[in-house]
């Protein structure tokens, strides 16, 4: 009697690192969706690929970006604008994806993904190139989690779809390069127990201790903000 071969469970691996809050929580956000939707038949996994790559500084970068916002903003917005282009990013990513490409490939072959999405900029190279060095075969698509202010790292040719916030940003990763028909606007990944609320929004405001009669603006600088 010939055996039955169980096809492979789909699996997606949301790639990010935990410089600031909100990689994570569009990561979190998205694997509740696809659980929620598919009723736990797609195996998800979140991780954080910037630390997966063992290179001294980029390993550290959720301890380093603490600093920087902290104490060295000035320090931060050079590096970015410097860093800003597209050549520039290839350049800068090739040099370390040579340390860093046999621990990228480990990960990848470890959770072997149908799906990578990148929920972080400076992941999106190491995922791709080691991908295309490779032969995976895994489907990869990017979700950009800033508004307007986009650096050139989170715009990867090579990924199949680009997911976008905002008009401006699909602006921008024209701009840089991508097809327009590789960038969807789809605004930011919203965890699922937001539309399942059901307080009303007097139950909401006395709960958290709002006045009920006043105009409320709630102003953030990203998911662990800027320092200031």
């Amino acid at each position: 009697m010939q055996q039955r071969i169980e096809p492979k469970k789909a699996r997606i691996l949301f790639a990010i690192s935990d410089t600031g809050g909100g990689h994570r929580s569009a990561a979190v956000a998205m694997k509740a969706a696809v659980e929620q939707l598919t009723e736990g038949s797609i195996e998800c996994h979140i991780v954080d690929m910037l630390t997966s790559t063992g290179i001294p500084l980029v390993k550290s970068a959720p301890q380093l970006y603490d600093v920087l916002r902290e104490r060295w903003l000035p320090l931060f917005d050079f590096a970015f604008r410097l860093t800003d282009g597209p050549k520039r990013v290839d350049a800068l990513t090739w040099m370390l994806y040579f340390s860093a490409h046999r621990n990228i490939l480990r990960v990848l072959e470890e959770l072997q993904p149908t799906l990578v999405v990148s929920v972080h900029s400076l992941t999106n190279r190491f995922i791709a190139n080691t991908r295309r060095v490779y032969r995976l075969s895994f489907h990869f698509i990017t979700v950009v989690t800033d508004l307007v202010s986009i650096h050139a790292s989170w715009a990867d040719p090579q990924a199949e779809l680009c997911i976008v916030p905002t008009e401006e940003a699909i602006e921008r990763m024209v701009n840089f390069g991508l097809a327009p028909e590789q960038v969807v606007r789809t605004g930011f990944p919203v965890h699922p127990k937001f539309a399942a609320y059901q307080s009303t929004r007097i139950e909401a405001r006395t709960r958290i201790g709002l006045a009920l009669d006043r105009f409320t603006v709630l102003v953030t600088g990203g998911g662990v903000d800027s320092g200031q």
